[in-house]
């Protein structure tokens, strides 16, 4: 009799909504985190490299294959810039769950951080598993509109501009091409 009563109390502690939405949420930011940082760890490592192969194309004189490389450097670029907005991002949440889940309506300080993350989902949910289920969360939490406007970066919904121009994929110009190996031949002693 006492273990059933101890179990069913066990079982409705547990299964409180609000907490596990609390406990999901939290869950998910720090993963998220974990994931920016790791990738973003990644994505410098290969800019290091790459950064060494343009001087050596630029000093063997393959000026073609350097610009080449540079654009990749320059895509990688806004990949680690996108990392880095995602975690500030999470990391602002983090400290804001509790709020965020008390409330109907998105908080104002947090609005950036939840759209820009909802915006991010569909261009980034390969490489971040954990944002399709926060989008989930915020879309039960604020509604589909809040939802919707975020990810078709409507003027209302509060995306950072920051990140919509990280996330854009333009080729980079032969001027910023020619600008970062102005920048890079020096840090090895190469002469242009």
């Amino acid at each position: 009799m006492f273990f059933k009563l101890f179990r069913r109390l066990r079982e409705l502690l547990r299964l409180s909504p609000k907490l596990d939405e609390f406990k999901e949420c939290q869950n998910l930011l720090g993963h998220t985190i974990s994931r920016c940082i790791t990738h973003k760890k990644k994505a410098e490592a290969k800019m290091v490299q790459l950064r060494k192969d343009v001087a050596q194309l630029v000093h063997m004189g393959q000026t073609d294959r350097a610009l080449a490389t540079v654009s990749i450097i320059i895509q990688d670029k806004s990949t680690v810039s996108v990392y880095g907005l995602i975690q500030s991002y999470c990391e602002l949440l983090i400290g804001e769950v509790h709020t965020l889940l008390k409330q109907r309506l998105c908080p104002i300080s947090c609005q950036t951080a939840v759209a820009s993350l909802i915006y991010a989902t569909s261009r980034c949910s390969a490489n971040m598993h954990e944002l399709p289920r926060l989008t989930r969360i915020f879309t039960k939490r604020f509604g589909k509109s809040f939802v919707e406007a975020a990810t078709n970066n409507e003027p209302n919904s509060a995306v950072s501009p920051e990140l919509v121009e990280a996330l854009s994929r333009r080729e980079p110009t032969l001027d910023s091409k020619r600008e970062l190996i102005k920048e890079i031949a020096p840090d090895f002693a190469v002469d242009i």
